[in-house]
């Protein structure tokens, strides 16, 4: 154990290291690190003597100056550099500067939500399936769900499978009901799906096709 003088250098020493951005490290002359120690030079270099000797710190001499390290606080100093590091390299991804992170998500996220999907192909020309298709694809963004293009084509499929008719209440349903995908509705709520005006601008093969996907 070192002595009751050397433990009191040691505990100025290590005051200034913290004071100086928790480094760790001092480097100086004897002189200079005795100012710092609030003793005299002999003390100081007695100190330093027997902090080397029992390892309680780390001593170097070079080029007339001498190294004090805590190795406890340069480990750790060194470990807020590295964090610091990787926060920089991760906020500058792609170009973006830290002040400017927050502003590019919030303009992606504003604009994701008003991308309009991809037109329907001319077999599911009608007015109402287009709005309806458009507001499927805003309440996805609004789930933070945006569809990609490739679920937009398998989307397409489906409803060029279903029809006007069948694509405009699958729509709807899934919309108010909150869902990611598009589904028909079944049991009671297709009963009632369909509402009158859609049924009167029906073609006969709609009607007969609605009639066999949606009778109880």
């Amino acid at each position: 154990m070192c002595s009751a003088s050397t433990r009191g250098i040691w505990v100025d020493l290590l005051c200034c290291m913290h004071e100086s951005g928790r480094s760790g490290r001092l480097r100086g002359t004897e002189e200079q690190l005795s100012r710092l120690g609030r003793c005299t030079v002999e003390e100081m270099r007695k100190a330093l003597e027997e902090l080397a000797a029992q390892k309680a710190g780390l001593v170097a001499r070079a080029d007339g100056c001498v190294t004090v390290t805590n190795k406890r606080m340069l480990r750790e100093h060194n470990e807020r550099r590295q964090a610091a590091l990787r926060q920089r390299q991760y906020r500058s991804h792609d170009g973006v500067t830290v002040g400017e992170t927050k502003e590019r998500r919030s303009y992606t996220s504003s604009s994701s939500s008003n991308t309009p999907l991809p037109p329907l192909p001319d077999g599911l020309a009608d007015t109402r399936l287009n709005e309806l298709w458009q507001a499927f694809g805003r309440h996805r963004s609004e789930l933070r769900k945006p569809l990609t293009p490739q679920a937009a084509t398998l989307t397409i499929r489906k409803l060029e499978k279903w029809g006007t008719a069948r694509a405009i209440i699958a729509l709807e349903h899934s919309i108010a009901n909150g869902w990611q995908g598009v589904f028909e509705p079944t049991g009671e709520a297709a009963k009632s799906a369909a509402p009158k005006k859609l049924r009167s601008e029906m073609t006969p093969e709609e009607v007969a096709d609605f009639g066999r996907n949606y009778r109880a």
